[in-house]
């Protein structure tokens, strides 16, 4: 099984966000095999997604029981050597995991530099027909360094929280946009 994990500051909602779209992208196109979780690198009590984003997920037609059922995870040295891609929403994220985590180095992305990645490598014939999702989640790991001086620049994802509701629409669709071109590279 392929573990995808989105890590953001307090897991209440770039990162949820991320693992219940993905989720929901994935089960509606039928593919299997990929586990979606996600954590933040603060570390404070436990709290629900927060309210705007939840209303978004629900809206998409996620499960509003699981919806209202999560709790916020704190990342472990466990969670973060689980993945086999970690996606963050700032640079600054990235630092704190690789501070903490140094061996997640080379899994781990910034999320529109791995949408950039993702959109190159398919358009540009990196991934086989016959080719596994680890097998490309691997070529994204290896060949994105490679690439990278090509590609656009990453742009860090704004931290919705405590924003009116129109920053969390822009960050949900832009998340979800983002999802669509990753999902269409790796998973098969």
């Amino acid at each position: 099984m392929t573990t995808i994990m989105f890590m953001c500051t307090g897991n209440q909602c770039r990162s949820p966000i991320g693992e219940f779209t993905m989720r929901r992208l994935l089960a509606e196109r039928g593919i299997q095999g990929i586990d979606v979780t996600s954590a933040g690198i603060l570390r404070y009590p436990a709290h629900p997604i927060d309210p705007s984003a939840a209303a978004l997920l629900k809206a998409d037609g996620n499960d509003p029981q699981a919806i209202d059922d999560f709790r916020s995870t704190v990342l472990t040295r466990e969670m973060s050597a689980a993945a086999d891609l970690i996606l963050c929403f700032e640079r600054g994220q990235i630092g704190e995991l690789l501070s903490q985590y140094p061996t997640a180095r080379a899994r781990t992305f910034l999320f529109d530099d791995a949408v950039n990645a993702c959109r190159s490598m398919k358009l540009n014939g990196y991934f086989d027909a016959d080719t596994t999702t680890d097998a490309r989640i691997q070529r994204l790991i290896d060949d994105t360094p490679l690439i990278r001086p090509f590609l656009p620049k990453a742009r860090e994802t704004t931290d919705p929280h405590r924003q009116p509701q129109e920053v969390f629409e822009r960050v949900h669709g832009e998340i979800t946009r983002g999802l669509v071109t990753i999902i269409d590279a790796l998973a098969v």
